[in-house]
């Protein structure tokens, strides 16, 4: 395994010389070419270390993850190289990062497996602890480190001791088939949830990456978050009885993703709002695995397809967009949404945002739309009413998810409020591999698709002349899509430059609470409602404690008042907070929408 070898001279040297940032870089952008032939060639190979076995081996299932994680580490090798800033062990711990997803997908027992994932935990955390100097990185990095060990290792090492206990062994190989407890697969779930930042175990994501430097922000949101997807996938494809865990698979999945959508909406800082999108694209994977443990058939089929491509697809897409906030914040030294003016001084980092934002949005043909496509088509046409609300929610996510992107690709235009200048040539050439991906892989997902033992065809194909197709879904869902694109893009017409009284023109800019004025005037009348309505039932609750009307008076009327005092207080709390007036918004125009599709026989 010449990519092994490679990545181990790239770790001494980090430890040795941590100046060498641009050996270090090369080293590891060589290593990661080498995996990716060697997993088009194969690999099956057995160490002897201490007296212990360690397979390695690729099947469909490894080498598709072994490309992900070598395209992703040539890319942001080659963008490390010009970016990143040697910091204690941090150098080292860059290729043993990379190396230890590559092991962990080619490992074909479950002791190689942990033992790597470990080490992949040990990695990321010295890199997420770069900036260790600064409180939030402090507080973000003890926040990892103990959700990680106590909501993903610990789970799983309760599994694979019980696994162990129960068979001898734990050979990849001798397991396949093997009936375990239920609470074993239950326990691989939480682990690999809580890996992959899936509701309620998702806090940790939104604080780590952004305190990261950005070349490790892409690795851990576009690659380690794909090592839990790997492990949920194999444990599935070893052990029969998955369907115990499928909807509530699919319930957390949707949760996850109108979670992670809503809070991006409201971020205003860049890195933070692209972890939330991870959040959110998360979802968008689990729900297609539990859409694929599900289904049977051509649907089923589909969901596999649509699983993968998306995993593959997220992977390009939120590297290149992290590798870009690395761009403003190199070029800046600031993050935030009040940026403007970028793009006259970085022109190929504006343009290749744009590339981003569509891929992130599924807007089509680049390549975030055929993935999220197959995913509605296998949820919406199941008649299961689970998958098709959370097919409902996944698309008007991604509507959410454009909303939320535009307000970054808002600080390339106006007037120039900082000081910028444009990317290093390598840090944009590992970016432009990326940029270039997002749009053959939206024209040509078949061969993506190729790489996957899935006989359902092209992926063109199948969504648009397959048996499976429905002509009134994806005009919705292209309808969905165009009057996203034209509500959110600003205007093209030619206005003249306001007049500021010589103030900065971004203290003149529209602010979301005017934006959505009439949401809030609303709120604030229903405020004065539930202020009415309290005030009324807490007058005649006071009234009523002070007869003495029996107990079981009390047991019948009293629930009810208090249910309508406690709504008139949500009411009137809502109405203060416009995020959370607009979060309840959107669950009750789902809820319409979903009655609506039963009444219609769509579910």
């Amino acid at each position: 395994m010449l990519f092994a070898v490679l990545f181990t001279i790239a770790i001494i040297i980090g430890l040795l010389r941590r100046e060498q940032v641009k050996a270090v870089g090369l080293l590891s952008a060589l290593a990661s070419l080498t995996l990716i032939v060697g997993a088009f060639n194969g690999i099956n190979v057995t160490y002897s270390i201490f007296g212990l076995e360690f397979t390695f081996m690729t099947d469909t299932l490894s080498r598709f993850f072994c490309i992900l994680v070598g395209i992703s580490g040539f890319a942001v090798s080659i963008y490390t190289t010009e970016y990143m800033e040697p910091r204690h062990l941090n150098l080292a711990a860059y290729p043993a990062f990379i190396l230890s997803m590559a092991l962990i997908v080619i490992s074909r027992d479950f002791l190689g497996f942990i033992i790597f994932w470990e080490l992949m935990t040990i990695a990321s955390y010295i890199l997420i602890v770069t900036y260790y100097d600064s409180p939030e990185t402090k507080r973000a990095s003890l926040i990892y480190f103990v959700a990680m060990h106590a909501f993903n290792t610990a789970p799983l090492l309760l599994a694979i001791g019980a696994i162990y206990s129960n068979f001898g062994t734990l050979s990849f190989s001798a397991l396949q088939g093997a009936y375990v407890p239920t609470w074993v697969i239950w326990a691989f779930l939480i682990g690999f949830m809580s890996k992959a930042g899936i509701f309620p175990i998702h806090f940790w994501l939104p604080e780590a990456h952004p305190v990261a430097p950005s070349n490790v922000s892409a690795l851990l949101s576009g690659t380690m978050l794909k090592m839990a997807i790997y492990g949920m996938i194999r444990v599935i494809e070893l052990f029969p009885g998955s369907e115990a865990i499928a909807r509530t698979m699919v319930v957390l999945a949707v949760l996850t993703i109108a979670v992670g959508a809503i809070m991006a909406l409201v971020q205003k800082d860049i890195k933070r709002l692209m972890a939330y999108s991870s959040v959110d694209n998360m979802g968008y994977l689990f729900l297609a695995l539990g859409a694929y443990i599900m289904l049977d058939g051509t649907l089923k089929k589909i969901a596999f397809l649509a699983l993968l491509l998306h995993a593959f697809n997220h992977l390009v897409f939120k590297n290149l967009l992290f590798m870009l906030s690395g761009n403003v914040l190199h070029a800046t030294g600031r993050k935030d949404l009040e940026l403007r003016g970028l793009g006259k001084k970085m022109p190929f980092t504006a343009a290749m945002m744009v590339v981003g934002i569509l891929s992130v949005s599924a807007v089509p043909p680049l390549n975030g739309f055929i993935s999220k496509w197959l995913i509605y088509q296998a949820t919406f046409l199941s008649k299961d009413p689970l998958l098709v609300g959370g097919g409902v929610v996944s698309l008007f996510a991604s509507a959410l998810t454009l909303a939320a992107y535009i307000k970054i690709y808002r600080i390339f235009g106006g007037e120039p409020n900082v000081e910028a200048h444009e990317a290093a040539p390598l840090m944009l050439a590992g970016e432009s591999i990326l940029a270039f991906l997002c749009v053959a892989a939206g024209i040509f997902p078949g061969v993506i698709a190729g790489l996957l033992d899935v006989e359902v065809g092209n992926p063109w194909l199948i969504s648009l002349g397959g048996a499976t197709f429905n002509a009134l879904l994806f005009a919705g869902v292209l309808l969905s899509i165009i009057l996203a694109v034209a509500i959110a893009l600003p205007t093209k017409k030619n206005l003249d430059t306001p007049w500021t009284t010589g103030e900065p023109a971004e203290k003149f800019e529209q602010r979301p609470e005017h934006m959505f004025a009439p949401v809030s005037r609303w709120g604030e009348k229903l405020g004065i409602i539930g202020r009415k309505i309290e005030k009324k039932l807490s007058a005649f609750e006071r009234w009523y404690s002070s007869r003495d009307m029996g107990y079981l008076d009390e047991m019948v009327f009293m629930p009810v008042i208090r249910l309508m005092a406690g709504t008139s207080y949500v009411i009137r709390e809502l109405s203060k907070n416009l995020n959370a007036l607009l979060a309840v918004t959107f669950l009750v125009l789902f809820t319409i929408i979903l009655t609506m599709a039963v009444l219609v026989g769509v579910i």
